[in-house]
């Protein structure tokens, strides 16, 4: 399995057509796409996630549900899936298996960004994760208005758990991330 992991970052890094400029920064839209991820992450739990990924609209979700953190984290994940392209979602996970949930558990850290010859980017990703403690701790302070944004200081204070190489590409004037991620064995 691992000479497979290495044999396809060999093929992708060594491509004519994604040779990597280094230093690349990281677009607004990018980072806001990362900021909403880490937000959802923080100020709900996976089981929330996964009622709010089934509501179609923000009027059906507010007719049943009178929380405004609910609310506010419905309209983040509709933010980060208006920034995802899916080619065929079927081939990960065949429909008779359980979907994915809409937002991982664990908060995403750009470390590195790099801008490939095409105009798209590669940002490896720090996935922190996030146990099942701390994430209720997290509601119950929004909910009780002590905190409204994502814990800067989390990073410091956690190790990564996983690292993970997203490719964004940008179309009709706007960045999109690929569905398809990978996920690096050794973190």
């Amino acid at each position: 399995m691992a000479k497979f992991v290495w044999f396809i970052l060999a093929a992708f890094c060594f491509c004519p057509n994604v040779a990597l400029a280094q230093n690349s920064v990281l677009p607004q839209e990018v980072a806001s796409y990362y900021e909403a991820h880490n937000f959802v992450a923080a100020f709900s739990t996976p089981q929330e996630r996964n009622v709010l990924a089934a509501y179609r609209s923000e009027e059906e979700l507010k007719k049943r549900i009178r929380s405004k953190r609910l609310i506010t984290v419905y309209e983040r994940i509709q933010k980060i899936k208006a920034r995802e392209l899916s080619f065929d979602p079927g081939i990960t996970f065949p429909k008779s298996s359980r979907a994915r949930e809409p937002i991982p558990p664990g908060f995403a850290q750009a470390e590195h960004v790099r801008r490939t010859s095409d105009g798209a980017l590669i940002v490896e990703i720090l996935i922190h994760g996030l146990d099942s403690k701390t994430n209720a701790m997290l509601v119950a302070l929004y909910e009780t208005g002590e905190r409204k944004s994502f814990p800067d200081d989390f990073y410091k204070s956690n190790a990564p758990s996983r690292r993970e190489i997203h490719e964004w590409v940008h179309r009709n004037g706007n960045w999109f991330i690929k569905a398809t991620r990978i996920a690096l064995l050794d973190s």
